[in-house]
């Protein structure tokens, strides 16, 4: 592998694209179906090229996060991943080191591009915060008893908040204009992207504890005390059983919240059929591989599924002009 293709799969492209997806779920499907339904379809304020820096934005927070928490894991991936290791061997340290805080900047300068045009200079702080989050996340908070896994989960959370921050004011205040009800689509679209924001950092807050099990023999060895460690398998387990719990015990209350709102039968019965094979399917299948998890491996099959299940959710909110 040469080094620039190394260098590729360092940032791990196909959570990047995840990342993009999305984003462009919330523009296409949440806001697009809830702005026809307030009788303003398409009514957009930022054009492609606006809401693409935004995209960017995450992006790049992303892939530099990637970058330095690969970094600083040349450790543990000795002893969990010794065939994947990048850093160091393929791609120089230094090269990581200065790409990350490149990508960092212009994070920072693309943010500034679109807050400018629409008088939001504060949300320059965003991917600051973000960015210095990603750092102290690789160098110390993934070391710790759960927070490691609230702060993944919560970065997570903030992709689709973020994909909102700047076009939900812009359109509330068109929308007014023109005569509509603007802050009924607001607060509409604000709980329905909360709600992906929710399910995003829940079935993330899973993924993360299933990698920790997985990734738990070179964990103890470089002095990490996560769950696992900690509270042992067993107890890490019971977690997830909760853990698990809570999200088919909220996926059961969204389904019928949803299906009240819904007029016609036809459109209710197709969202529930999408919930449950989408999220309820796959959720179910993890659930039951870390169940009878016996080895890393299956802690890792298990993991792919949560992520999966995730992005099932997230094809539905881009489905959802054709049933809300």
């Amino acid at each position: 592998m040469n080094a620039l293709l190394a260098f590729i799969r360092l940032l791990r492209p196909l959570n990047l694209l995840i990342v993009v997806f999305t984003m462009y779920t919330i523009r296409w499907g949440v806001l697009q179906a809830i702005s026809a339904r307030f009788g303003f379809a398409s009514a957009f304020e930022l054009n492609e090229w606006q809401f693409g820096l935004t995209v960017l934005v995450v992006v790049l927070i992303a892939a530099a996060g990637n970058m330095i928490n690969d970094y600083f894991d040349l450790k543990v991936d000795r002893v969990n991943k010794p065939n994947r290791i990048i850093v160091g061997r393929l791609v120089k340290r230094r090269v990581v080191m200065l790409m990350h805080h490149t990508f960092n900047l212009a994070a920072v300068g693309c943010t500034l591009m679109v807050a400018l045009r629409f008088d939001r200079v504060n949300l320059v702080w965003v991917p600051i915060v973000l960015a210095t989050v990603l750092w102290s996340y690789s160098l110390w908070f993934k070391r710790q008893i759960w927070i490691g896994n609230f702060v993944v989960s919560a970065l997570v959370g903030i992709v689709p908040i973020w994909a909102g921050i700047f076009e939900i004011p812009a359109m509330e205040l068109s929308i007014i204009q023109a005569g509509g009800r603007g802050h009924e689509f607001a607060f509409e679209s604000w709980r329905w992207i909360i709600g992906f924001a929710g399910f995003a950092f829940w079935t993330t807050l899973i993924r993360e504890l299933q990698k920790d099990v997985e990734d738990q023999k070179g964990d103890a060895q470089a002095g990490y005390k996560t769950i696992p460690i900690v509270w042992g398998q067993t107890g890490a387990k019971n977690y997830l059983h909760a853990l698990f719990t809570v999200l088919f015990i909220a996926l059961a209350l969204t389904i019928f919240e949803v299906r009240k709102q819904l007029i016609e039968s036809d459109t209710a019965t197709l969202f529930t059929w999408m919930a449950l094979a989408g999220i309820g399917l796959p959720a179910g299948w993890s659930w039951y591989q870390t169940a009878t998890a016996k080895t890393p491996a299956h802690y890792g099959k298990a993991s792919g599924w949560s992520k999966l299940t995730m992005a099932m959710g997230i094809l539905i909110g881009t489905l959802m002009p054709l049933w809300y």
